[in-house]
């Protein structure tokens, strides 16, 4: 079995000829985070290949996740971010397409003038050209579910991926229930997978995190595994790479065989149409 984490974060130190957005280091999960230092964690962890994330605290930047893919083609791929409120942000999307390693966008809609650009259909246009050009979609919608059940339903065509089951940054146990019942407003969407990225950093309980198992049964039933991917969010983590990645391989009775292989790799590999042979 092939582990691939759907995602994971690398960036640069901040620097006078890299400056990041105001706000940016108060954000960042640490000073830097490069693609050798993934590598070994990976190796230390058991985890294959990563799709890696351009952090927002960088600002919509893709060159270092880029040149990282393209300096590992076998391990790395990457999602792109977009800067939809740009006057260029036509040109951006179709430059960024020609990128080393580039298999589809990353959006975030949490602060207050992305969720206003959503809200207000600025970005209607962006959803018609992912979906005419087949390029996956990854987006973080904290409280937003409902209005991405809307999207899934006039785009069918659209491969949009819900990161991380859409909880909140600060949701607990708690909002689990409420959470995953929304989620299950998506299942007869085809288009539409989740990535179950970064959850024991959202429980209170440690490894095993049992807390964790009876959602993810729920999740995995209603969706089945090819739409559900593990993945870290590493450097979000409170508990070690080998513990979350053991949550699923070792720890969910439910989940074996075929459907683990779906789960831990297989699935988002074939969403972004990621296919090597060999690594």
């Amino acid at each position: 079995m092939t582990v691939t984490d759907a995602q994971v974060h690398i960036w640069l130190p901040e620097s006078a000829d890299r400056q990041w957005p105001a706000g940016g280091t108060a954000h960042a999960h640490a000073k830097s985070f490069g693609p050798n230092d993934l590598l070994a964690a990976m190796a230390e962890a058991g985890v294959d290949r990563a799709v890696l994330v351009p952090p927002s605290w960088e600002g919509d930047r893709n060159d270092y996740c880029s040149a990282a893919a393209a300096a590992f083609p076998d391990r790395f791929v990457y999602l792109a971010r977009l800067d939809l409120a740009s006057e260029d942000v036509t040109n951006a999307y179709d430059r960024v397409r020609d990128s080393h390693g580039f298999k589809g966008f990353r959006l975030t809609f949490r602060k207050k003038e992305s969720r206003e650009l959503l809200l207000d259909g600025a970005v209607e246009w962006f959803w018609k050209a992912a979906e005419r050009d087949q390029l996956p979609v990854c987006v973080y919608v904290p409280d937003l579910l409902s209005e991405f059940v809307d999207i899934a339903s006039r785009y069918r065509g659209l491969k949009l991926g819900i990161d991380h089951l859409g909880l909140p940054l600060d949701s607990t146990e708690a909002d689990f229930g409420p959470v995953t019942a929304q989620l299950l407003d998506f299942v007869d969407y085809e288009n539409v997978v989740l990535k179950a990225t970064c959850l024991p950093s959202h429980v209170t309980d440690d490894y095993p995190f049992t807390s964790l198992h009876a959602p993810l049964e729920r999740l995995i039933a209603a969706f089945g595994a090819r739409r559900v991917f593990w993945g870290s969010d590493l450097s979000r983590l409170r508990c070690s790479y080998d513990e979350v990645r053991r949550l699923f391989t070792e720890e969910l009775a439910f989940l074996s065989g075929p459907s683990l292989d779906q789960t831990m790799g297989r699935g988002v590999e074939e969403w972004l149409g990621w296919t090597h042979e060999s690594f």
